[in-house]
């Protein structure tokens, strides 16, 4: 019996180390070689989307890529570099041969000198183990046909795919044309939207003056915030636009939105439902009011600054139909700061009208034709009969020869009227939201030390809607992958008690005032302690459940073992 137990536990003993030297070997291979990969994440972020295999593969020329990372790095920059590595190697294999990448140490002074003179200097990062600074070498840079894009400091992998593929579109050339509306009280490229080249550069942006005929070479023209009324022979002439194929974004227009020192929405009649009627939508009066809404920072008798719910900036939060429309793609919520509510009318027959976003049910709409944004107290917010939800976001679609002009066609261009085509002679496509703020400079996320910008679901949505205009969706997948998480729904504890610190404050009762910050305090200590006890229970729990199953196991195998008789 003790022999066969030698040779029983000699043979485990060998079978285990087998199986470790298998798995050493495989890990191997699988670090040194490409096998093909397995993505399981629900947003695939392991994996190239199709949008970033088909700019490498369209590449016409060999595409340089130098990363210079130092080996040594401090954590927890010494685990980025084999992300960066592997994100890499994804994009060579799916080039076919168009890329090539080389990984340098700038560990001498030569290399050194190489990464300065390429754009990547050293930065000195925190090291917590000897608790000073070391400067390391932590960049990329992307050649092409004599062309260059550098990335001087990655301060995170988060995004990567989506600012490498940009950079590659950007050097590959070719930059679709893009038009802005000017005049009519709307921000301009110098002025209020001087950030648009800086998010779309791989667009030739230019403006376009409505006063003379659209160029078709265009793939589609922005309206953004318009605060005065258009002539009917600009909406003709965006008509005959859409007619010829032309994407046309239309992005607020029912009110003049004005965020200096008295903050005021005031009623405006663009007179673009003449255009956008004929088309299914119309732009209708009254700012949407939302329960389901930003923050922003109020002022209080007691001079103690605090962030109170903000209903003029609903938080859209799209359904799962919702986003599958290119548009909104994985988008789970967006703000869309001082916005019109939308009516559809009867569209023409063939032609899809689809909605995309909704205010909640706890939503209104004001009847005030010039309404006051200061922040103020939720309550005193006046909440009217008319009750939402409400349509915030729509899109027009028609296959060619299904979308009829909007005007009157003259026939052979004789008399009055335009002379364009009087059907669509090509897939028509039309966008319409209830407010263009997230277009405006003040409503970007502002730029990181490295000049990139939060992509946050504000900013996918805008980008994602450029895209889908001009038929180009190379980039929309890649940014669902990028977007920020949506933010986390404040807990009751925490409004109420910031409810109740307003009312002491406005009934000047300090006692009661400094005792509901106290309850404030408290609410939120303890939702950072349910927030931190889901994160471990993820981080440990699941390790723990396994290793108890485990010794279960070995001791069931025991016990059955000692009761064994022969």
């Amino acid at each position: 019996m003790a022999t066969s137990r030698k040779n029983a536990a000699a043979e485990s003993f060998g079978f285990l180390t087998l199986l470790a030297g298998i798995l050493v070997v495989l890990n191997f291979l699988a670090f040194n070689f490409s096998f093909g990969r397995l993505d399981v994440t629900e947003a695939r972020l392991w994996s190239l989307s199709d949008g970033s295999k088909r700019v490498v593969r369209d590449l016409g020329d060999r595409l340089e890529v130098v990363a210079y990372f130092t080996e040594k790095a401090p954590a927890p920059w010494n685990s980025q570099r084999q992300v960066v590595r592997d994100l890499l190697e994804e994009y060579r294999t799916a080039a076919g041969g168009n890329v090539s990448i080389r990984f340098v140490d700038p560990d001498d002074d030569e290399k050194k000198e190489e990464a300065e003179a390429a754009g990547v200097p050293a930065h000195p990062v925190p090291d917590y183990e000897t608790g000073g600074a070391t400067p390391i070498y932590h960049g990329v840079v992307f050649r092409y046909l004599g062309e260059e894009k550098v990335f001087p400091l990655l301060q995170s992998t988060d995004g990567l795919e989506y600012q490498f593929t940009m950079a590659i579109k950007e050097l590959a050339g070719d930059k679709a044309p893009l038009g802005i509306v000017t005049g009519h009280g709307s921000p301009s490229l110098t002025e209020g939207l001087t950030a648009l080249r800086e998010v779309l550069p791989t667009y030739e942006i230019e403006e376009v003056d409505l006063a003379e005929t659209v160029d078709t070479d265009l793939r589609a023209v922005l309206i953004v915030a318009p605060g005065e009324a258009f002539e009917e022979s600009e909406l003709q002439r965006l008509d005959e636009f859409v007619m010829q194929g032309g994407g046309l974004g239309v992005f607020g227009g029912a009110f003049n939105v004005s965020l200096e020192q008295a903050p005021r929405a005031t009623s405006v009649d663009t007179g673009l439902n003449q255009l956008l009627g004929k088309y299914g939508i119309e732009l209708e009066s009254g700012l949407v009011m939302d329960q389901q809404a930003g923050r922003a920072p109020m002022r209080g008798p007691l001079g103690l600054q605090m962030l109170v719910l903000f209903p003029p900036v609903p938080v859209i939060s799209f359904t799962d139909a919702q986003q599958d429309h290119p548009v909104l793609f994985q988008i789970p919520s967006a703000p869309m700061p001082f916005t019109a509510a939308l009516g559809l009318t009867t569209a023409p027959e063939g032609v899809r009208v689809t909605t995309l976003g909704q205010s909640s049910e706890y939503s209104w709409r004001t009847t005030e034709t010039s309404l006051d944004l200061t922040p103020k107290d939720p309550r005193e917010w006046r909440v009217t009969a008319d009750q939402g939800p409400f349509t915030v976001l729509a899109a027009v679609e028609a296959d060619e020869g299904k979308l009829p002009s909007a005007f009157a066609v003259a026939a052979s261009g004789e008399g009055e009227g335009p002379t364009g085509p009087s059907e669509n002679t090509a897939s028509a496509r039309v966008l319409v939201g209830g407010t263009g703020a997230f277009f405006l400079d003040q409503f970007m996320p502002q730029p990181g030390p490295g000049g990139e910008r939060q992509l946050n679901g504000a900013l996918a949505f805008a980008l994602n809607a450029v895209d889908w205009l001009a038929a180009d969706s190379d980039l929309i997948a890649i940014r669902a992958k990028t977007v920020e998480d949506p933010l986390l729904e404040v807990p009751d504890e925490v409004e109420a008690a910031e409810t109740e610190a307003i009312e002491a404050a406005e009934n000047q009762d300090q006692e009661a005032f400094d005792a509901a910050l106290e309850e404030r305090k408290e609410a939120i200590k303890a939702w950072d302690g349910k927030k931190a006890l889901y994160k471990w229970l993820n981080t440990l729990g699941i390790p723990a459940l396994f290793g108890l199953f485990g010794f279960l196991r070995w001791r069931f195998r025991q016990n059955k073992r000692q009761t064994l008789s022969i």
